[in-house]
């Protein structure tokens, strides 16, 4: 079974690579809502685990700024910023898809005319 994440990159070389028709469009847009979710618990997961890193670190260290940059090393820092990345990306690709079929429909609106 695929990650959100390679979902969401499936999808976006789909809009890229392909013309996409108003349904398909539609399609990808309600899968791309719904792997939302998805990636707003992966965030919550993952702040969560660099929160208890820098509270670890935080323990061990006299001062908040060193503990900050130290806790910025980790993988679980990492691990944060990549699934918030990813919901930028993700809500762009929303956007973006949404702009797209309000157009597709207006053309088609203004061709019944």
């Amino acid at each position: 079974m695929k990650t959100a994440s390679q979902l969401i990159e499936d999808f976006r070389r789909e809009i890229r690579d392909t013309d996409l028709d108003r349904d398909r469009a539609a399609e990808i847009l309600n899968k791309l809502s719904a792997l939302y979710g998805n990636v707003t618990e992966k965030i919550r997961e993952t702040e969560m685990e660099y929160n208890k890193k820098f509270a670890e670190t935080l323990a061990t260290n006299d001062s908040v700024a060193k503990a900050e940059v130290l806790s910025k090393i980790t993988p679980e820092y990492t691990n944060f910023k990549i699934a918030r990345d990813l919901e930028k990306v993700l809500l762009e690709m929303i956007r973006s898809l949404k702009f797209y079929c309000k157009a597709k429909d207006n053309e088609f609106y203004e061709g019944t005319r």
